[in-house]
């Protein structure tokens, strides 16, 4: 596989999918991935021993991020038409990498592709799919499959987990979660493309992408 270079570029704002998009998985997508927060936090301990990761509902994403605002009514982004809020002093994107792909295809002892700093996943996927994002920092957030918005109208599924790098009570980042059916979506291999965009200076956008193959 080829490693990638960083990916901490500025880039011209597309807006292509709303976090908006959060919705309760299914029954067997559940199933599938009841052991993901400990998992999640097993790999952000890696980075932050103490961290901890909770998986968190829409609403207390919206109150998590509103906490920034009430705090501090300065920034340079401004709310328009965006349902997403307006978080003040939210420190911006210093980390966006697209961390797990996971899906029904045996995946080998670890049970997920680590896929960090690949261009490709590694190994076919097959049925319920899932790619997380790692980040830290505040902003808005997209992603897409070979250009077609991950959103709930285009049947995905997403799901936001909080990570508090050192157990203040600050949410630092969070892993961001697309979870799809790669039997429907994915014929031979596709393009997956995540990107965030800072609420505040620097206003950076940070992005990645990795193609997944379908058995």
């Amino acid at each position: 596989m080829v490693s990638k270079k960083p990916i901490a570029v500025m880039l011209p704002l597309a807006l292509a999918f709303s976090i908006v998009g959060v919705v309760h998985a299914t029954e067997e997508q559940k199933e599938k991935k009841k052991d993901a927060v400990e998992l999640l936090t097993h790999l952000t301990q890696e980075k932050f021993p103490n961290a901890k990761v909770e998986k968190i509902s829409l609403k207390e994403y919206l109150e998590i991020e509103k906490k920034f605002d009430e705090a501090d009514k300065g920034g340079s982004v401004k709310q328009s038409d965006s349902v997403q809020p307006f978080a003040g002093s939210a420190p911006p994107y210093s980390t966006w990498e697209i961390a797990i792909v996971d899906s029904e295809a045996d995946e080998g002892p670890d049970g997920y592709q680590d896929v960090v700093g690949l261009d490709e996943a590694p190994i076919p996927v097959r049925g319920n799919t899932a790619v997380y994002t790692y980040t830290i920092g505040h902003g808005y957030k997209w992603a897409w499959l070979d250009g077609e918005a991950a959103n709930t109208t285009n049947g995905y599924v997403t799901n936001l987990y909080s990570i508090d790098t050192n157990r203040d009570g600050v949410v630092d980042g969070y892993w961001y979660e697309v979870a799809f059916n790669s039997d429907d979506k994915i014929s031979s291999w596709a393009e997956f493309k995540s990107r965030g965009v800072s609420y505040n200076f620097p206003n950076n956008t940070m992005e990645d992408s990795i193609t997944i193959y379908h058995e």
